[in-house]
């Protein structure tokens, strides 16, 4: 599979965290949260721990969709501002095995 990604928008605002829009676009099977996690990551040179992916569409047509994205500048700011839900979501199973220890 191959996943491409380009950055439309970014934007920052009073709140300890930074907002970005991004393009992705793929050949293959639909790519998997963590998968576009991570390649966001490589845009935003900080923590994966503090980047939560948001809107991700469960079905989309065609092999290009959008994603929006929040980077938090603290873990501290990404617990209080996100929904518990929102944080499982982004939360995988390397993730969950360091809470764990």
């Amino acid at each position: 599979m191959t996943l491409d990604d380009e950055l439309l928008n970014e934007s920052t605002s009073i709140l300890p965290r930074t907002s970005y829009t991004f393009k992705i676009t793929y050949d293959g099977s639909t790519p998997s949260r963590e998968a576009v996690k991570t390649k966001m990551q490589l845009h935003v040179d900080d923590d994966k721990d503090h980047l939560i992916v948001r809107n991700f569409p469960a079905k989309q047509a065609g092999n290009t969709f959008t994603v929006e994205a929040r980077q938090y500048h603290d873990e501290a700011a990404k617990e209080l501002l996100e929904h518990d839900s929102m944080l499982d979501k982004n939360r995988f199973d390397d993730e969950a095995e360091e809470e764990d220890e």
